[in-house]
């Protein structure tokens, strides 16, 4: 996650930047305004109360593992009839841009992103169910 620490305190980055869109996505952007590619560790050693003091805020999972996850617990006659139905198609195609997203860490997808809850309801699913099948 591309952030830095300013006065003790945990900063992201903006989205845009002026005239510049998507700066967020940008690495030489980011370095030259000070931000850098943190592991959720490293963020918790550099400001570890404001981790704790928010836990609930992101709830940074494996990609592959929450993928592998959602495939055992949705049988195939359900993927067809989502893919057979143009409008649950289409918020399925939105819900896979929430794997492909450069604004995550590396490899990972926010559980606690609503979207994600989202996502999982098309096909019956909770975040918890996919959580445990992670396991």
């Amino acid at each position: 996650m591309y952030c830095k620490i300013v006065n003790g305190k945990l900063v992201l980055p903006p989205h845009n930047d002026g005239n510049q869109i998507n700066v967020h996505c940008d690495p030489e952007w980011l370095a030259a305004h000070g931000f850098i590619d943190m592991s959720i560790a490293e963020i918790n050693a550099a400001k570890g109360e404001w981790a704790e003091a928010h836990p609930d805020r992101h709830d940074w999972q494996d990609k592959v593992k929450f993928i592998a996850a959602v495939k055992s617990l949705v049988p195939d006659e359900e993927f067809a009839k989502i893919t057979a139905d143009p409008a649950m198609l289409k918020d399925a195609v939105v819900g896979l841009a929430l794997f492909a997203t450069d604004a995550a860490p590396g490899g990972m997808i926010d559980l606690a992103d609503k979207r994600v809850a989202q996502f999982l309801a098309l096909s019956g699913l909770t975040v918890e169910q996919v959580k445990e099948a992670m396991k």
